[in-house]
């Protein structure tokens, strides 16, 4: 990375006067683009979030989970 001796940083933005606008056009393509998003997801994305998050946390615990299944499937036999 080059750096300089006033300490900015070595690039320039296209507004070197104050915040970029958005025009009307650009927000409607924001719009669109999240609608298809969206849209995309699918019926099952919930459920997807669901397994994603239990499969994170069996993950972080696995011996824990481990050691859970295994005491589910021993009561398990025991009562049946």
């Amino acid at each position: 990375m080059i750096h300089n001796s006033r300490g900015d940083p070595p690039w320039s933005t296209s507004t070197l006067e104050g915040a970029a606008d958005r025009t009307p056009a650009e927000l409607a393509a924001l719009a669109t683009q999240l609608s298809n998003c969206n849209d995309s997801r699918g019926r099952f994305f919930g459920i997807r979030l669901a397994v994603d998050a239990a499969d994170g946390l069996a993950r972080a615990r696995f011996v824990t989970t481990v050691v859970l299944v295994a005491v589910a499937i021993g009561v398990t036999s025991l009562l049946f």
